[in-house]
Formats: C-alpha cells, sequence, structure tokens
C-alpha cells in the first residue's frame, strides 16, 4: 500500500461512481476521505474501512452530520493488531466484525476542535459503537471516549488502562481528523479495569459479583483505587458474607449511568444497597457521601460496556442495606429509560448515527463493498493521477 496520495483524477473517480448509479455521493465522499486518510499516512484506517462490508454505512453515517475521528497511526495498528504493508492484500484471516465495532467506537458525535480542548479539558464524548456484543447501556445508548486536555497541542484519550495521546490532525469536510498513536480498546466489563483496580477486581471475584454486575444494563460504580481497598481489608473480613457485600454494593448505582457531565452538586442517588449516596461538587473536587464516609473521586469516566467507573480515595465502608429501596430505585431507572429513550443516557445524538450505520450495513453498504475496494484500490496502486484537492 503506497501512502502520502492526495490527489485523484476526475475521470478516475466517475468511472468507479459510474458503476453504482445509487450512492453515488457516498462513494464521491468516500473517495475523497480515503485520500485524504492516505495523504497523511493513514494507509491502514482507510485500507481497513475499504475492507469492511459496512464501509458505505461509515461513510453515510460520517456524511449525515458532523463527526470527529480518532484515526490510528499505522505504527498503532502494527503495534495493537500486528499489521504490515501486506496485511490487507488479504483480510480472509482478520475478524472484520471486531474491526468494524473498533471503528466504530473511534467515531465520535459532534466535532471536537483542538480550541475546545484546553488544558484541564474533559469532555465524555458519545461514539457510534453500539453492537449489543460489545455495549450494554440504557436506552440503546452508544459507548463513549473521554477527551481531556492536557496543554498545548496535547490531548490525551483516558482509556482504562492507557493515556492513548493525539500525535496529529486534520480536516476533511466535516470531519475532524486526529491522528492517535494507539489503538484504542472497547471498554469492557468491569475485570477490563483491573490494572487501576486489580484488588477490587479480586475482592468482586471472591463474592461472586463480577458476573452479577456485568449482566446489569446501566450501571456506575464508585470504585476504590487498590491502596484503600488493601487498608480496608482487614475491617471487611471481619464482616460475614451477606453484610461484606452489602458494603460493596453501597458502591454501586444499579440502572443508571453516570457520567460526570450530568453528575451534579447535591445530587442524592440511591445504591444497590438501597443507602443513600449523596454528591458534593465545588472547587475542590468532586465527593460521594455515604453514611459517615466521603470519598474522594480521583479519576472520573472510566467506561466499561454497561456503563461507567469513578475511582475514588476510601472505601465507603457502610455495612446497611435497604433492599426494598434498592429495588425501587432500580425500578424507577428501568421506567425513566423506557419512557425518555437515549436522551436519558446521553446517547440521543448518536443513538440515530449508530442505527442508521447498523441498519444501512445490511443493505447498501453491501451493495457498495466492492465499488469502496475498486476506489482504494486505485488511491493504493497510485494509477490516477490529477488534482483533486483533500486537505485544508
Amino acid at each position: 500500500m503506497r501512502s502520502g496520495f492526495i490527489a485523484l483524477a476526475a475521470a478516475g473517480v466517475a468511472t468507479v461512481v459510474s458503476a453504482q448509479a445509487q450512492g453515488n455521493d457516498t462513494m464521491a465522499y468516500a473517495t475523497g476521505l480515503f485520500a485524504a486518510l492516505d495523504s497523511v499516512g493513514l494507509t491502514y484506517l482507510s485500507g481497513v474501512i475499504a475492507a469492511l462490508p459496512q464501509a458505505g454505512a461509515i461513510a453515510q453515517a460520517l456524511m449525515s452530520s458532523n463527526n470527529t475521528v480518532l484515526a490510528p497511526s499505522n505504527a498503532a495498528f502494527a503495534s495493537a493488531l500486528n499489521f504490515t504493508d501486506t496485511t490487507l492484500d488479504d483480510t480472509s484471516a482478520l475478524d472484520l466484525d471486531l474491526l468494524y465495532n473498533v471503528i466504530t467506537y473511534h467515531v465520535l458525535a459532534g466535532t471536537y476542535l483542538p480550541s475546545d480542548l484546553g488544558n484541564g479539558t474533559h469532555i465524555v464524548a458519545s461514539t457510534l459503537l453500539s453492537d449489543d456484543d460489545y455495549v450494554n447501556l440504557p436506552g440503546n445508548a452508544t459507548q463513549v471516549v473521554v477527551l481531556e486536555g492536557m496543554g498545548g497541542a496535547n490531548i490525551s484519550i483516558a482509556e482504562a488502562n492507557s493515556r492513548p495521546m493525539v500525535v496529529g490532525n486534520a480536516t476533511y469536510e466535516n470531519v475532524q481528523l486526529y491522528v492517535i498513536d494507539t489503538v484504542l480498546t472497547v471498554p469492557g466489563d468491569i475485570s477490563s479495569v483491573a490494572s487501576n483496580i486489580a484488588v477490587l477486581a479480586e475482592t468482586l471475584t471472591s463474592f461472586d459479583l463480577v458476573e452479577t454486575l456485568d449482566n446489569i444494563v446501566g450501571i456506575t460504580i464508585f470504585a476504590p483505587q487498590d491502596s484503600a481497598l488493601t487498608a480496608a481489608l482487614p475491617a471487611l473480613s471481619e464482616l460475614n458474607a451477606t453484610v461484606a457485600t452489602a458494603v460493596l454494593a453501597n458502591h454501586v448505582i444499579n440502572g443508571t449511568v453516570g457520567y460526570s457531565s450530568v453528575i451534579m452538586d447535591g445530587m442524592a442517588l440511591t445504591s444497590a444497597s438501597g443507602q443513600a449516596l449523596s454528591i458534593i461538587k465545588n472547587d475542590t473536587g468532586v465527593f460521594v457521601v455515604s453514611g459517615e464516609v466521603t470519598a474522594q473521586v480521583l479519576r472520573a469516566d472510566v467506561p466499561i460496556k454497561n456503563g461507567v467507573v469513578h475511582i475514588i480515595d476510601s472505601v465507603l465502608l457502610n455495612t446497611a442495606s435497604n433492599p426494598e429501596a434498592a429495588e425501587s430505585a432500580a425500578s424507577v431507572a428501568a421506567t425513566a429509560t423506557a419512557t425518555m429513550g437515549p436522551a436519558a443516557t446521553g446517547g440521543s445524538a448518536t443513538e440515530s448515527a449508530g442505527a442508521a450505520a447498523s441498519s444501512a450495513a445490511t443493505g447498501a453498504a453491501s451493495a457498495l463493498r466492492f465499488d469502496f475496494q475498486s476506489v482504494h484500490g486505485l488511491l493504493a496502486a497510485g494509477v490516477v493521477a490529477g488534482a483533486l484537492a483533500v486537505l485544508a
């Protein structure tokens, strides 16, 4: 595959587009998109998109509204997925379903300009990832990515176990492109954040709670950092299993995904043990209060498959429980989601785009697949020439 190719002959484009009477706009858009990606050295990313059965759906979703694409560099693909210059010559060994979901996780709904991401900025951005095998959120909400401004041109993505960095940016029509140095990992279950809260993961496993938490549709977990939980383990070990489980459940909000963008000062929540959790939010930080314990949020918004984790500095050592209150709170959350739909979880902006991409994949995308690959083949081979500028 050749990189650095930034132009197409109008005649060459017309030849490919004429083969697909319907979807000409999509073809033209995709042609320009592939050229834009190739022109900044993202030949692996453009090759992956071209190879996908859902290539047409992705292009249609990008065309339909303003989007931001977190574009892994070739080196990132090589490191994470062992890509080489010949990997895309034969895609039979690739898991195209996984790659499709990885790609949609890198597409953010809306435009996030460099000027929006100043030092200290923390943005929870919805993506186009909506596949049920990878997302289990209320109201069919899509998965999120957390962007954090670090000053200057430095932007990081707050993954569970790493901090991918933005190493360049460009634009293509209505798409803001950020070149990143890592292929983002689609959020997994609570165990996927084990490098940050390994002791909690081990503790949940010992109480047989991992599967229960993973199966909840929509969950918020205030997870004590390792040092705090380690210090509290002697006290927890003195409790019987029922009471210890109640303590752990007091760190969980069932049925609600509480990203930091919707957590407000004075907010009253009910834990999975049926106890009151209150939020304090001021200039010194964000705090959660349970019983007589107040813990500070050290790191907010670690996405997991079915919700979000906030890492706190203390164990909420509240042994009380009220199953009736817990059940009532979960029921109210489920009813609110069913009544309000995706807007209740902040997913409305991308749920339609994600649904459009998914539905289009079963129709238009399959018809367009051959032509998309042909367009990218022309780009890769460099057999067309002429001038069609694609990047400002």
